[in-house]
């Protein structure tokens, strides 16, 4: 079942005025200072395994450039500066992020680089690589607004050279932001059963909405909200083909804290976001493994979907940041306790 009365209260919400779109409200002012409360032991893995090379290749790109979406570990980065105040942190968010700049096309896509063993001579589809620059979007739209609401980054005299780097970076959106209004459509039509995937598509677009002070931008981001809401099931969780899943629930539920922490006013977010991690949380063993029996998607044993020729394994990261998360928003020291029993879990794992 979906989230119970759900249709009704939005079609209320929208007898009653309450046009999001149309407020136009402002991200929190707050958001880059509030990171500065994350829990570094946290964090810092985190940022850690997002770690750039020289050349600011990160994930698939270190060993020889795919895309871009394999950039979306930047938000972490930024994160993990603002909340250590850390030159050489941020320095590998700026190189990481003109990495991939580096590849962006005159139509604001980005080029794509199959390796050979993939490469049958047929060309990325459209869905895909649209939804692959929404991904990165997303993690280079919320690192930005985070270093431009800090108040350590606006002025601090050591980091003239990375406030003009953001500027550089901003400039060069535009033409991206274009190619994803361009291609919404194809998004919301392909991404219509993963909850995971349309919050991923309204960060994008909410973030560059406000940094690019697009109100066209903000207007799909909050339809982009509105369609994964109405796949909430009434236990808590995102649905993922058509049942739960607590890799992309995790997931789904770090996204929706990230936006309540931006400021994004929909009322039903607050009380969306503690349904799906109380849930998650009903997937954590005493151990501190994420219990992946039952999922729809990322399967135990390694026996669900694949991507990249590659089995799919259950996201911790996510989980991590969905309780880390919600415990700043919330103000909840449990949480982050919790939060350091799954990573300390999967750490000894290694």
């Amino acid at each position: 079942m979906l989230l119970a009365g759900y249709p009704g209260r939005r079609i209320t919400w929208f007898l009653i005025g309450i046009s999001i779109a149309a407020s136009q409200c402002a991200a929190s002012d707050r958001y880059g200072d509030r990171l500065s409360g994350l829990s570094a032991e946290l964090l810092r893995p985190l940022a850690k395994r997002q770690q750039p090379d020289n050349k600011g290749a990160m994930g698939r790109n270190r060993q020889a450039y795919v895309h871009v979406r394999f950039q979306m570990g930047l938000h972490q980065l930024a994160d993990y500066a603002l909340m250590s105040q850390d030159l050489r942190a941020l320095q590998a968010f700026f190189r990481a992020a003109e990495y991939a700049m580096h590849h962006q096309q005159a139509d604001g896509d980005f080029l794509v680089r199959l390796p050979p063993e993939m490469n049958r001579g047929q060309a990325v589809g459209i869905a895909d690589r649209t939804s692959g620059v929404a991904f990165f979007m997303y993690s280079l739209g919320s690192a930005a607004m985070a270093l431009e609401s800090n108040q350590w980054f606006a002025e601090s005299a050591e980091l003239a050279v990375q406030r003009a780097q953001l500027a550089s970076l901003k400039s060069q959106l535009p033409d991206t932001l274009t190619f994803l209004l361009h291609n919404r459509v194809i998004l919301q039509q392909a991404d219509s059963l993963a909850p995971n995937r349309l919050l991923f598509n309204a960060l994008a677009f909410y973030t560059l909405g406000h940094w690019l002070k697009d109100a066209t931008a903000l207007s799909v981001a909050d339809a982009f909200i509105e369609q994964a809401l109405a796949q909430v099931h009434d236990d808590g969780y995102f649905i993922e083909a058509g049942g739960y899943d607590s890799s992309y629930n995790g997931v789904a539920t770090a996204l929706c804290y990230r936006l309540l922490l931006l400021g994004h006013p929909h009322p039903a977010l607050p009380d969306v976001c503690a349904g799906a991690l109380s849930w998650q949380q009903t997937r954590l063993l005493p151990s501190g493994e994420i219990n992946a029996a039952g999922n729809s998607r990322v399967k135990a044993g390694g026996q669900g979907e694949s991507f990249m020729g590659r089995q799919k394994d259950v996201d911790v990261g996510h989980t991590i940041e969905a309780l880390m998360l919600a415990a700043l928003y919330q103000s909840n020291e449990s949480l982050t306790q919790q939060a350091s029993q799954v990573l300390d879990y999967y750490l000894k794992k290694r």
